[in-house]
């Protein structure tokens, strides 16, 4: 499958500013992704123009508004049960050990079994 450069690298720096604990310079971004600081300048401009991306005096990037905005309700509309059926099978194969997942709501703890939810 043909990939989309600027596509895959708007994903990465996305991704890399989502995952950094600091907000991260335009430089830092192009050194640490290997795409060169005019691409990166251009991508991050847009992104900050889009509200993806907000920027502070010192010219350092973080998630924008607008990123979770549209992160949020996607969050909110997953089924994170099915989400994470393959990775609680891997780490249960993995460690040999019963693997649960359970869910914190207003002072309950729910765990999640294979078709019911119940209150601990």
């Amino acid at each position: 499958m043909n990939k989309n450069r600027s596509t895959v690298r708007t994903i990465e720096i996305l991704h890399l500013i989502a995952s950094s604990p600091n907000a991260l310079t335009i430089t830092e971004v192009s050194q640490v992704l290997g795409i060169p600081k005019s691409t990166t300048h251009q991508i991050i401009q847009t992104l900050h123009h889009l509200r993806l991306l907000e920027n502070s005096c010192s010219k350092t990037f973080r998630l924008g508004i607008r990123f979770f905005e549209m992160a949020l309700p996607a969050f909110a509309n997953m089924d994170l049960r099915r989400e994470a059926k393959s990775i609680l099978e891997d780490l249960s194969l993995k460690t040999g050990e019963s693997v649960f997942m359970a869910k914190h709501s207003w002072g309950n703890a729910y765990v999640a079994l294979p078709q019911q939810s119940i209150p601990l």
